[in-house]
């Protein structure tokens, strides 16, 4: 009667590790998941953060800065350093760059797959803004 009762309670610690290794399993693959979300979208603000600044720094207008003094972007080439400081980073987003003469906005969106079986992917987008400055 003792050794039934022993097989008995073998059988319900089975059960029941094998239903706290399956709750692990599941919640380490959330907690993987959505460290590579996380993960992803602060590479894509330093994509959008390092154009922008390039936009500012490389896009100043320089003819009116020696006639002037005024510290103002060029819009086109400003535009084009943001494309190029995009291109050259080498990954493929999809980006908006709005420049005006104060300031240089990168918008960066790009879909980032998801590490879970069937989960659909997650569409990060960020923003990078910087403004051009005289160096002291």
């Amino acid at each position: 009667m003792r050794r039934s009762a022993l097989r008995r309670d073998e059988g319900e610690l089975i059960i029941f590790v094998a239903i706290v290794v399956l709750a692990g399993i599941v919640l380490g693959s959330i907690a993987f998941n959505l460290w590579h979300v996380h993960d992803s979208r602060k590479a894509l603000n330093r994509i959008a953060d390092t154009a922008a600044n390039d936009c500012a720094a490389g896009g100043i207008d320089e003819g009116r800065y020696d006639v002037t003094g005024e510290v103002v972007l060029d819009i086109p080439e400003a535009e084009r350093v943001a494309a190029e400081s995009l291109r050259r980073q080498g990954i493929d987003v999809d980006a908006r760059i709005h420049v005006t003469q104060t300031e240089c906005d990168v918008i960066v969106t790009r879909q980032v797959d998801t590490l879970l079986a069937r989960a659909r992917p997650i569409t990060i987008t960020v923003r990078g803004t910087a403004d051009p400055r005289r160096s002291n």
